[in-house]
């Protein structure tokens, strides 16, 4: 509710049902030999011989310390397009800090490079993390997940809709007098009253067949990164410690 109240409304309006779901998150480092988890307690916390070694212990002295730093910089009017790994460097956080605590949280909700997420604005950073209470240790809310997967929620909406169309590439979106002319790959084109462009914005400006100056400016002003995905079973990739596993788990093979 707290998160996605919209999404859950429209579920609720579906008939979809949700359950609880852990979001913890593990770092496991082969440099150092630490391994720890977060929202596990102090079983967690303290899974590897590493977690009792000064600079950890100093890393979790830091993690409140963090907190109420970023959101003293969201309370900031204006927020000086601080980048975040300028405000880890204003702020004196320790080295270790960085590597084995901010960078792999940063890294594993947006699933890019660890050090790409040195150059994200701050504020916008923050303002997600304070949104999904990760600027606390604790208070964070209870997440959900759709029972039966997406495919749950896409039935139940498709069976509201008049007629859905599968397999019909859009190849363009052209605006006309009398509203927008839709063009599919096999070369058929159809005329309504008002298109939704629900796709992401790189998606949508090839779409549009006739841009405006704005759209353009917009829609390709954002930057992506290409990632690599395997789906496995591998346990080895783990942390050893099963008091270490958790939901996100993130795998460094050294400490920089």
């Amino acid at each position: 509710e707290r998160t996605y109240p919209h999404l859950l409304r429209l579920f609720r309006e579906l008939g979809v049902s949700t359950q609880d779901a852990e979001m913890s998150m593990s770092v496991r480092c082969d440099g150092c030999g630490l391994e720890y988890a977060g929202a596990r307690g102090a079983a967690g916390l303290f899974a590897s011989r590493a977690a009792l070694r000064v600079r950890y212990l100093t890393l979790l002295a830091e993690v409140p310390v963090f907190h109420r730093a970023a959101r003293r910089l969201l309370a900031r009017r204006p927020h000086a397009g601080v980048t975040f790994g300028e405000f880890l460097r204003e702020g004196g956080f320790s080295p270790y800090f960085v590597t084995h605590f901010a960078l792999p949280l940063v890294a594993a909700v947006w699933s890019c490079p660890a050090r790409t997420a040195l150059s994200y604005p701050a504020a916008y950073l923050f303002r997600f993390l304070e949104h999904h209470g990760l600027l606390s240790v604790t208070g964070s809310p209870q997440w959900k997940t759709v029972t039966g997967g997406s495919s749950a929620y896409v039935a139940a909406a498709s069976k509201h809709i008049q007629r859905v169309r599968t397999d019909s590439p859009v190849e363009s979106v052209r605006r006309t007098g009398r509203g927008a002319l839709v063009t599919t790959r096999d070369g058929a084109s159809e005329t309504y009253d008002a298109v939704v462009v629900a796709t992401h914005p790189d998606q949508a400006l090839r779409l549009l067949a006739d841009p405006t100056p704005d759209e353009k400016r917009l829609l390709g002003s954002f930057a992506y990164s290409r990632n690599s995905t395997v789906l496995h079973r591998d346990t080895s990739l783990l942390p050893r410690s099963p008091r270490a596993r958790a939901s996100w788990n993130y795998h460094m093979t050294g400490c920089s």
